[in-house]
Formats: structure tokens, C-alpha cells, sequence
């Protein structure tokens, strides 16, 4: 079997190809908003590995969906603390899934949103393709750079995620993708808004800090895809809100 090849329940083998496209329709979102969050976690739900990070947890096998992921998605949502920790920066494809996505009627390229209570976030990320949102003490710290434009403030001390998932959405941005980190990811579940959820077990060792949280118990397992002791699950329901 070629290296980062994965395999459905039915056992047929899904080879990496840079168009995705026997992988790519298992993830389709549909034309309903939706929030997707895509976690990855150690097998005692460690959310971070060995040295700290959740990269150290990946591998070829996983990162394909997460790609795909994100070739279905109009915005990236991710924790600011987290986006500095795993090196985030403006949201980029291959130049196949690009061009499928597009061809999907999507934009080029999934836009970035960051959440942050502190105002800090990643240099150099492109305005017109990132939106923050903070705290009203939060919202201090980023209005004078290239970026001040882009800032939402959506709630007093802590963040709104409701407020979040409205802004975006009148903004045309329905289908999004919450990577985390943790805290992040429970908030959404915490407010309801979660109606897709893809979650990779990793089979490397976690290391101290928090945890993934549980799938809710509403939604339903879709899809489970495995290789080289990955496994990739796919829980959804009908409607999120």
C-alpha cells in the first residue's frame, strides 16, 4: 500500500493524490452554514504532544484530511495562542486542491480568523483575508496596526462564539472551520454550534497539557478512515442551529 494511503471501514484504499478526489466528497460540507471543528488528539485525548505542540501528533495520513478540510471550508478559525504556538499564518493550499475548491464555487482561498482576549496574533498575515476577535480590553492591543479594520469585539472578558459564528456568517463566510486549540473548541460545543466534527486519533504519545474534548452526544459517526495507526472520524448531525 503506498505510504500516506487510508483506508475506509469497506476497506477500500484511498492513495494521496494532490486533487484529493476520491478523498475530498467523503468531507463535503453541503451548501447549508455549517461550524466543522477538526481536532487531533493522542489515544488518552492528550491534545498536544511530547513537546508541547499538536504538530508533533500529525502525520501524512492525517494532515490529508485536514487539507481537505479546509479546501470545503470559507474561513479557518483558530485560537490566537495556538496560531503563534503550531506557526500559523495566512491559510494556503496546493495548487490541485485550489483549483477544486474553486471549482466547487468557493474562493481561492480560506480566509483566517483568530480569537484572542490578549490582541496578540501572528506577523504578517493579509488583511484582506483575516479577521480577529477579542475582548474590549482585547481590542486595544491590534487597532493601531495594518490589521485594525479587520477587529471584532465580540464580548466584555470572554469571547462570544455566537457572536463569532453571526459576524462571520453575515459576512458570507457560512462554512467554518474551527481548528482549536482546546478551549477554543469547547466553547463552540459549549454554545451549540457545532454540526460537523472531524477528529484523528494519532498513535503518538501526548505530553502535559490539555485535552480534546468529548464528541457531543448529538451528533452521529459519518465516516472512520485509518492508516499507519491513525484513525480519522467523521461526526455530524442534520442542523446546528
Amino acid at each position: 500500500m503506498e505510504p500516506g494511503s487510508l483506508v475506509t471501514e469497506d476497506g477500500v484504499v484511498l492513495p494521496p493524490r494532490p486533487s484529493e478526489a476520491e478523498l475530498r466528497p467523503l468531507y463535503e460540507i453541503g451548501d447549508r452554514p455549517s461550524v466543522r471543528l477538526s481536532m487531533i488528539q493522542a489515544p488518552d485525548h492528550g491534545a498536544v504532544g511530547i513537546d508541547g505542540k499538536s504538530g508533533t501528533l500529525n502525520g501524512p495520513e492525517d494532515l490529508r484530511v485536514l487539507k481537505v478540510t479546509r479546501s470545503w471550508a470559507d474561513v479557518v478559525i483558530i485560537g490566537a495562542r495556538t496560531a503563534r504556538i503550531e506557526g500559523y499564518g495566512n491559510i494556503r493550499l496546493g495548487p490541485e486542491l485550489t483549483a477544486a475548491r474553486e471549482a466547487s464555487g468557493f474562493s481561492r482561498l480560506p480566509d483566517l480568523a483568530l480569537i484572542t482576549r490578549s490582541g496578540r496574533v501572528p506577523d504578517g498575515l493579509d488583511p484582506t483575508r483575516t479577521w480577529i476577535f477579542t475582548t474590549e480590553a482585547g481590542h486595544a492591543a491590534v487597532m493601531g496596526g495594518p490589521l485594525a479594520s479587520r477587529v471584532f469585539t465580540v464580548g466584555t472578558e470572554a469571547v462570544d462564539a455566537t457572536a463569532i459564528v453571526a459576524t462571520l456568517w453575515d459576512a458570507g463566510r457560512r462554512r467554518m472551520l474551527c481548528e482549536g486549540g482546546p478551549a477554543v473548541a469547547e466553547m463552540f460545543i459549549d454554545a451549540n454550534l457545532v454540526s460537523d466534527f472531524c477528529l484523528t486519533t494519532s498513535p503518538h504519545p501526548s505530553g502535559p497539557g490539555p485535552v480534546v474534548p468529548p464528541v457531543p452526544a448529538s451528533l452521529r459517526r459519518e465516516l472512520v478512515l485509518t492508516g499507519n495507526g491513525y484513525t480519522m472520524e467523521r461526526w455530524s448531525q442534520p442542523q446546528a442551529y
